[in-house]
């Protein structure tokens, strides 16, 4: 039985970034040459009650999607993933409400019921299996180790630009990081 250990989803640059989720055993390498962009890191949240934070980042998500706009992306190529349904449903509502208004849908809304003008924010585990060329992740569970998978599914969700919307000290986390065998 032949292995299936190359990864032909990602771009060179997202799966240099999310490997170091995968155990070593497994003896994943990239099955294709395209490099790709750069991981987007946007660390300037700072820390700050949840509440706070949520805020934060949901406007460094609108900027980083109106520029993505601005770069004529369309919006349902775009998706915001969070650690739980609560927080994506808070996301939800901010950018919603702020200006400007950003049309948001669910994942499993935009299978049933696509809306090309809104872009999908969810939960990591809800959207496992799913797919978008941009990939945005809100402050990826980087401090806590019980989180290995979820950090790995968040960066490997997108096969184009990935955008990881973190803090300074997380940053550093994810920096440190070692798979343990």
């Amino acid at each position: 039985a032949k292995e299936m250990n190359r990864i032909v989803r990602n771009t060179l640059n997202i799966f240099e970034c999310s490997k170091k989720y995968l155990s070593p055993t497994l003896g994943a390498e990239i099955g294709h040459g395209v490099t790709g962009r750069q991981v987007k890191w946007v660390d300037s949240m700072s820390g700050c009650t949840l509440s706070q934070c949520l805020q934060q980042g949901t406007e460094i998500v609108r900027k980083e999607v109106s520029d993505l706009q601005r770069d004529r992306v369309t919006m349902s190529n775009i998706v915001v993933l969070t650690c739980d349904k609560s927080t994506s449903d808070e996301v939800c509502q901010c950018l919603l409400e702020g200006s400007p208004c950003i049309s948001t849908q669910n994942a499993e809304d935009a299978i049933k019921f696509p809306n090309h003008a809104a872009v999908v924010v969810d939960s990591i585990r809800r959207f496992k299996g799913l797919e978008r060329q941009v990939v945005i992740l809100l402050d990826p569970p980087f401090d806590d180790e019980m989180n290995i998978e979820l950090n790995y599914v968040g960066m490997s969700r997108c096969f184009c630009l990935l955008i990881i919307v973190t803090s300074k000290e997380k940053r550093k986390v994810y920096e440190e990081f070692t798979f343990e065998c």
